[in-house]
């Protein structure tokens, strides 16, 4: 591949022709000098470039090279050059190769995205969302797994394992992991889930982390004096201006109110 990442976007664009952009960004730690990109792109051909020279172009399929003043592109830049393009717009440009390779920044590659979210007090469904970073025209398969972190499968959700299969053109798809909610107060719980195994596009995040947020809340508790221990609590069947007492031992006393 090429170590480089093309993105192609539209400036303008009317009844019978538009302006096109590409920016070329080096992401190596070498200077690239001289380079020739290619890609599809339905137009008859072109009223104006610009930033660059167009040779060896078929109906389809375009060619550009670079000009003596954009030869260079060093680490980390980036240098962009358009044209105006005759016919109308349909489609943008892809199947961009540089210097005769594949840029390596435009190959699709998979990912699944963190998620944090209340535990709830039931059992309930977590949804992860697996994503490709861009569309292929193949298929593209990966497989999934959950396993613990600070939450633990049998006690705080149901460990799953599974494959997914990305039709072509297709960039997001859904795992479900079942949540075991509870009313215990704990503090904020995660676990994992993990992509392997993949066919079709390679895996730039593996895995994501699953958040249990704790929504649980015991009653509070504070100490008017050496013989009171007050209990705050919200009773919703009470007058609030009652107050009950316990029993305890001396030197405690209780209440509630």
């Amino acid at each position: 591949t090429a170590p480089v990442t093309v993105t192609f976007s539209t400036s303008s664009v009317w009844a019978t022709g538009f302006t096109g952009n590409v920016t070329i960004t080096n992401q190596s730690d070498a200077t690239i000098s001289g380079w020739t990109i290619a890609f599809d792109l339905p137009v008859p051909g072109f009223s104006k470039v610009w930033n660059v020279t167009e040779n060896g172009s078929t109906e389809t399929r375009k060619v550009f090279t670079n000009i003596a003043t954009n030869v260079n592109i060093h680490p980390g830049a980036s240098r962009t050059f358009g044209f105006n393009a005759l016919g109308s717009f349909t489609v943008g440009a892809s199947n961009f190769t540089f210097n005769g390779l594949i840029p390596s920044g435009n190959i699709p590659a998979l990912g699944i995205n963190n998620i944090s979210e209340n535990e709830g007090n039931f059992e309930s469904d977590r949804v992860l969302e697996v994503y490709l970073s861009s569309a292929s025209t193949e298929w593209v398969t990966v497989e999934w797994a959950t396993s613990d972190g600070s939450a633990r499968a049998g006690e705080d959700y149901v460990a799953a394992s599974g494959k997914i299969t990305f039709a072509p053109g297709e960039i997001r798809q859904e795992v479900t992991v079942r949540i075991l909610g509870d009313v215990v107060e704990e503090p904020d719980e995660s676990f994992n889930v993990s992509l392997s195994g993949a066919s079709g596009a390679p895996i730039t995040k593996s895995t994501a982390l699953s958040t249990l947020l704790n929504d649980d809340f015991t009653p509070g508790f504070s100490i008017g004096n050496s013989s009171e221990l007050r209990v705050m609590k919200e009773l919703n069947d009470l007058p609030c201006s009652t107050s009950h007492w316990l029993q305890l031992p001396p030197p405690w006393q209780v209440s509630t109110s």
